[in-house]
C-alpha cells in the first residue's frame, strides 16, 4: 500500500522497524481516510480498508496507476493473521490510531490530536497461535525492501536505521546481485509501455559461467512465467534481428547456452488491471 501511494507520487520512503516479535511499517503518504463509509456509516474508511478484503479499491476509486500492491487484500489479511495490530494515521492535520485484535476492532477511531505529517503506521506482532514463534528474518526483509527500491527508483527504503534507494532501477538490482562477480560489459537497461503493460528489463554479463534471473509480475516475486520466457525469446529474437542470415535459424537451447552464460538478468512487468489466480 505504501508503494502504491508513491506510485501515486505520495509516499517518498518506506521505514520498516523491528522490535522483538513487533514490526511496524511507516510510509509519509497522505494517510488512509478516516471518514465514514456512506453505505456503513458505524465504519470509517480505515476500518473498513484493515478489516474487510478488497476495500482498497473502495477507499482509491481513482487509482488505475500501472500498480504493484495487492489491491485491497494485504491490510485485512495480514490484520487477521496478528495477535495486535495497531494502526496510525496521519492526516488533515490530525492524528489518528484504532487498534485489532486478529482482525476485530477493539474500539472507534481515535483522535489523538495535531499534526504536521502526513502518513501511515502500521505495527503488528503476528498470531502465535497460527504461526511458529520466530525472529524476524532481516535478510529476508532485506532482500524484498531492496527489489521494492529497485522497481521504484525515486522510493527511499529504510529497514532500522539502514536506507536504500535504487536511482538506477533494476540495473541497480542486477549490480547487487552481481556484486561478486566482475562485469564484462555495462549493463543494458530496456523498458517499454504496450496494451497498458509495462516491461522494464535489465541485462548484466559477468565472468561467471551461471545464470542468474530475478522475475517480477507488479513488484512481487514470480519465478517463473511468460515474463521469463518472454526474455529467453526476446534475447534470440533481438540478435536474430542483428543478423538474421547467421541467427535465424539457430536452435533457441543452443543460442541460450551461449548468450546466457554469465548473465544477470531482472524483469519487471505491471499490469494496470491485474487478476490473481
Amino acid at each position: 500500500n505504501a508503494v502504491d501511494s508513491h506510485l501515486r507520487g505520495e509516499a517518498s520512503y518506506v521505514r520498516v522497524q523491528i522490535d522483538g516479535d513487533q514490526i511496524s511499517i511507516d510510509d509519509d503518504g497522505a494517510g488512509i481516510p478516516v471518514d465514514r463509509v456512506p453505505r456503513d456509516p458505524e465504519k470509517t474508511v480505515l476500518e473498513l480498508v484493515m478489516t474487510c478484503l478488497h476495500a482498497g479499491t473502495v477507499y482509491r476509486p481513482d487509482h488505475v496507476h500501472l500498480r504493484g500492491g495487492l489491491h485491497g487484500v494485504g491490510c485485512a489479511a495480514v490484520n487477521a493473521l496478528s495477535e495486535r495490530l495497531d494502526a496510525e494515521v496521519w492526516r488533515d492535520g490530525r492524528h489518528y490510531q484504532q487498534s485489532y485484535q486478529r482482525g476485530v476492532a477493539l474500539g472507534p477511531v481515535r483522535d489523538l490530536g495535531p499534526a504536521r505529517r502526513t502518513g501511515t503506521r502500521i505495527t503488528l506482532r503476528p498470531d502465535f497461535s497460527i504461526f511458529e514463534p520466530c525472529s524476524w528474518s532481516r535478510a529476508t526483509i532485506a532482500r524484498r525492501l531492496r527489489e521494492i527500491a529497485a522497481a521504484s527508483p525515486s522510493l527511499t527504503v529504510i529497514l532500522d536505521h539502514t536506507a536504500v534507494r535504487c536511482p538506477d532501477g533494476l540495473v541497480d538490482l542486477a549490480r547487487f546481485m552481481a556484486r561478486r562477480a566482475p562485469a564484462i560489459a555495462a549493463p543494458v537497461r530496456i523498458t517499454g509501455v504496450r496494451d497498458d503493460i509495462a516491461v522494464e528489463v535489465a541485462l548484466l554479463w559477468t565472468t561467471e559461467a551461471r545464470v542468474r534471473r530475478r522475475g517480477f509480475v507488479g513488484m512481487s516475486p514470480a519465478r517463473r512465467g511468460t515474463h521469463l520466457r518472454g526474455l529467453a525469446d526476446g534475447l534470440l529474437g533481438a540478435f536474430a534481428a542483428l543478423d538474421g542470415a547467421r541467427l535465424g535459424g539457430v536452435d533457441p537451447a543452443a543460442f541460450a547456452e551461449v548468450i546466457e552464460r554469465g548473465l544477470v538478468a531482472a524483469v519487471n512487468v505491471m499490469l494496470r488491471d491485474p487478476r490473481f489466480g
